[in-house]
């Protein structure tokens, strides 16, 4: 019976120094998880600023930017690309926004063709010049957007047009001696 008892005393010892060691492992596990908690938030707070203040940049500029994913989705654009162009801010579907697009410019099929040649090129940057049917004239410019050696988006933007003055644009197009009034607009 004092064996049953030494044994039963043994086995509630090594339960109790188990269940110690769990407890500290729990404690421990929680105070990391707390930590990494922490951390996530403070990260996700530098990032929404970071994201804040990219998109305050990309309002404050006289261009309009438009910037297009490898998978051909639009990953952002600023107001002024909207204004510009005068097309709804549904970015949702890329070429319905290149249709509102090409009805105003004066060579559509021409501008269609450059897109797909800067699609299947993959360019590091282009330049261009479009006309629209308004008289509107814009330079069309754009660069590839990378993350490391990895493409991660096409950046259209827009300088002054090159009649002196007017507005800007960030779409893509072809090339300035490609673009001719080819149609009667409107």
């Amino acid at each position: 019976m004092a064996a049953d008892e030494e044994e039963e005393g043994l086995l509630r010892s090594v339960a109790l120094q188990n269940a110690s060691s769990i407890q500290l492992a729990r404690v421990r596990a929680e105070r990391e998880l707390l930590h990494a908690k922490e951390s996530l938030e403070i990260r996700s707070q530098e990032l929404a600023e970071s994201l804040a203040l990219m998109r305050a940049t990309l309002e404050s500029t006289t261009n309009g930017i438009l910037a297009i994913a490898e998978n051909r989705t639009v990953t952002t654009f600023n107001r002024r690309f909207v204004d510009l162009w005068r097309i709804t801010e549904d970015f949702s579907d890329l070429e319905r926004v290149r249709a509102e697009m090409a009805v105003q410019i004066t060579d559509p099929e021409g501008w269609r063709q450059r897109l797909e040649e800067i699609d299947a090129t993959r360019p590091a940057d282009s330049s261009d010049v479009i006309e629209l049917c308004d008289g509107r004239v814009y330079e069309r410019f754009s660069k590839l957007q990378m993350i490391g050696d990895r493409v991660s988006a096409g950046c259209g933007a827009s300088a002054t047009s090159p009649s002196g003055g007017g507005p800007s644009s960030g779409c893509r197009a072809s090339s300035p001696s490609a673009w001719r009034p080819r149609r009667r607009c409107g």
